[in-house]
């Protein structure tokens, strides 16, 4: 009978940290003249991250206590980004954007449905 007790309690604990983790729903990208916008669309409100790296360019963008796999998008047709690679660990996913060029980038966190919206933006007067 101990082990139906465990059992249960374990149950509770992993049903506990699903029920205040967010699924990641999706990843797209789409695509302006010179910019490139990509939305993580997720079930709940999600805390995040990010941050630039240096030689090569890169944007790092941390999402907190989420699961599932979207799958990341194509950003072939993108003119600021090269390549996109994530991570995962049990408490955050790492996506990192391999950048063809420094790149300025935004961030917003919107709700209804629940989004974290990431732009590139190339400005081509500019010279890197």
């Amino acid at each position: 009978m101990q082990w139906v007790k465990s059992l249960t309690v374990l149950l509770l604990v992993f049903w506990a940290s699903m029920s205040s983790a967010a699924k990641l729903n999706s990843v797209e990208a789409t695509y302006q003249t010179y910019s490139t916008t990509v939305v993580f669309q997720t079930s709940s409100e999600v805390e995040f991250k990010t941050f630039r790296l240096s030689n090569p360019d890169r944007i790092v963008v941390d999402l907190m206590r989420v699961y599932g796999d979207a799958a990341l998008p194509d950003v072939s047709a993108s003119t600021t980004i090269k390549n996109i690679r994530n991570s995962k660990s049990k408490k955050k996913y790492r996506y990192v954007f391999d950048l063809k060029q420094p790149t300025q980038y935004s961030y917003a966190k919107l709700k209804n449905p629940n989004r974290i919206v990431i732009r590139f933006k190339d400005d081509p007067t500019k010279k890197y």
